[in-house]
């Protein structure tokens, strides 16, 4: 890999970074290309040669998340020495891990068809991984529903009590293990 490519991979990421704290201190409306390249330290120009548009920087958030979500199920599938419903329990122990930011970013992406791809892409991957999960079609269905909204939940209601959310995620866990 070259010095350049490396370069251009850390401004990236940089400018990825950036949009997240633009994200979290101003909400999904206060994201702009100006305000991310200040965030960033990175002149405009050099923004729009990574992103040419906010649709495509929210493209590229939606991306990092969704590549990082794989990384993070995978950990938990890799840990669990049990076949059956292993894929389904890693999902919803990475989905409880996570930060509610992406649920703004899959509403922005809602107005855009490109994007809403990216996300049913995403979606019908994980669909199909679970459905053939050696563990009921209906359960698998009614377990990834719930760890689904509970991104939901956590914008609506961001502060759950610890104890509530750890039961939830140890039920749908259980779940995955009942005939």
């Amino acid at each position: 890999m070259s010095v350049k490519h490396d370069a251009g991979v850390q401004t990236r990421q940089k400018l990825l970074r950036a949009a997240i704290e633009q994200i979290r201190t101003s909400g999904i409306t206060g994201l702009t290309l100006d305000a991310v390249a200040k965030e960033a330290g990175v002149s405009k120009g050099g923004l729009l040669h990574h992103f040419p548009s906010k649709d495509a920087l929210v493209n590229g958030l939606i991306r990092q998340f969704f590549a990082n979500f794989e990384e993070r199920v995978r950990a938990y599938y890799e840990r669990d020495e049990e076949s059956k419903g292993r894929w389904t329990r890693a999902y919803v122990q990475a989905t409880y891990d996570d930060a509610p930011m992406l649920l703004e970013l899959l509403l922005v992406s809602t107005l855009n068809d490109e994007l809403m791809k990216l996300i049913r892409d995403d979606f019908d991957h994980w669909n199909q991984r679970l459905l053939n999960d050696e563990i009921s079609p209906v359960r698998a269905t009614i377990i990834r529903q719930s760890a689904d909204a509970y991104w939901t939940e956590r914008i609506i209601q961001p502060e759950i009590d610890p104890a509530l959310r750890a039961a939830l995620r140890d039920e749908l866990l259980r779940m995955t293990k009942e005939a």
